[in-house]
């Protein structure tokens, strides 16, 4: 069986055996709409799953990471101490 390509907007669906979503620590989602990466950010916020989007479109880039409420960020502005 092929894995189904579009993702379902239904979380009983993501944690079902087809989709099993939640076992997880990493997702990384490409060629997504809005409406599913709104949606599976939310999916993964719940579930505490890293999320990474990215998405090319020509000279166009997206890139989108959420690591959680947890993850701790040590270099705020980028520049050497």
């Amino acid at each position: 069986m092929a894995p189904p390509t579009e993702i379902p907007l239904d979380e009983t669906k993501l944690t079902s055996p087809e989709w099993n979503l939640a076992i997880y620590n990493v997702i990384i989602l490409t060629e997504a709409t809005n409406e599913e990466i709104v949606f599976l950010n939310a999916f993964c916020r719940t579930h505490k799953i890293k999320l990474i989007v990215a998405d090319a479109c020509g000279v166009f880039l997206r890139v989108f990471n959420d690591f959680g409420e947890d993850f701790e960020i040590l270099d705020k502005n980028g520049e050497d101490l």
